[in-house]
């Protein structure tokens, strides 16, 4: 069964460096729903490079996800995110990450196989 915690946006810079050290290099599947064009499979199995919340320049505000492919590096960026959430199987090992931004869309990360969060993590992201 899987169980959704939502990540206080103050926290979101925190959450995303210690998700990145679990996921980096391994495959996610990318998925953008409820936006005009309908739901969209951005990518399937490619390996995750970064997943990250920009705090300054001219991006700062957006997040953008990265992922390698062998045409090099691709970023989908979410130019106003709204909220994030994780879903946590049993054994409090990440499933997915979901981002929903400005408007009707909704980003979707789905992991493979990653390590469980740190003991206690999960309960402490949504605290403010």
């Amino acid at each position: 069964m899987t169980r959704t915690v939502e990540i206080s946006q103050d926290r979101w810079t925190a959450f995303l460096k210690m998700l990145n050290r679990l996921a980096d290099g391994r495959p996610v599947r990318l998925e953008v729903a409820r936006r005009e064009l309908g739901d969209q499979e951005m990518g399937n199995l490619l390996p995750l490079v970064d997943v990250d919340f920009e705090t300054k320049g001219s991006d700062r505000g957006a997040l953008i996800i990265a992922v390698g492919s062998d045409r090099g590096e691709l970023a989908h960026v979410i130019e106003k995110p709204r909220r994030m959430a994780i879903g946590l199987n049993d054994m409090n090992e990440p499933q997915w990450l979901a981002i929903d931004e400005q408007g009707e869309g909704t980003t979707i990360v789905h992991f493979e196989h990653l390590p469980a969060l740190e003991q206690g993590y999960a309960d402490s992201a949504a605290a403010p």
